[in-house]
């Protein structure tokens, strides 16, 4: 069944907006060491309908929660508002096994007329919190943490999610002290071999991580 949508991500709304401090979160699972937050709209959904909610998938979103789950705790990040993004992540995580919380617009920051997400108020520890979106000013407030990945609207050839995979799984298995170093070097790393042609560089990016390659190469 469809329903009428109360504000994706994209949208803007009259309702004033007040900047509410946090923790948002609970005491984090024993479980995990990391925690991994991730945006909604055109990083792992697109909804062509601006009417009706009927969203397109992005290509390994159900790999991609089911395995880093293992590893990191999951949380949704969403600029949109709340009846909207649970009515999608309720088809994505239907018994609600992958994704251990859901933060929505009134959870942003706003800063001049954008919607910021301010992981710093997650209650998470930053060396082991990473956020990945597909619009980089949204996590502009800690940028050592962030992963910017490519929008998607609906390329069913799409590999982005998969290539991330054994990349955010190997920091995790390597037990990173500090995630903004660790990714701090995987950007360096994935700009200088892809300016030298490298046609894969997140391989590249795990080899290094692994240890197999020197970051002097």
């Amino acid at each position: 069944k469809n329903m009428i949508i109360h504000c994706n991500e994209n949208s803007q709304n009259s309702v004033m907006h007040i900047n509410i401090p946090g923790p948002f979160l609970p005491k984090i699972n024993s479980k995990y060491k990391y925690t991994l937050v991730l945006d909604l709209d055109e990083t792992i959904i697109h909804c062509p309908d601006q009417q009706e909610i009927q969203p397109l998938i992005r290509p390994g979103t159900e790999k991609f929660l089911s395995e880093l789950s293992q590893y990191y705790e999951i949380v949704i990040f969403t600029a949109a508002m709340q009846d909207y993004a649970d009515f999608i992540l309720d088809q994505i995580d239907k018994e609600k096994k992958w994704i251990s919380h859901r933060l929505y617009r009134q959870h942003t920051t706003v800063l001049k007329r954008s919607y910021l997400k301010d992981i710093a108020k997650l209650g998470r520890d930053l060396t082991k919190t990473i956020i990945i979106d597909n619009a980089s000013d949204n996590f502009q407030l800690q940028t050592d943490n962030g992963i910017f990945i490519t929008t998607w609207i609906d390329d069913e050839n799409d590999t982005a999610l998969y290539d991330l995979i054994p990349v955010l799984k190997e920091i995790a298995v390597k037990k990173v002290n500090d995630v903004r170093k660790a990714l701090r070097k995987i950007r360096d790393t994935m700009i200088r071999f892809y300016v030298k042609g490298d046609s894969n560089p997140y391989n590249t990016v795990l080899s290094f991580i692994k240890g197999e390659r020197k970051t002097t190469e």
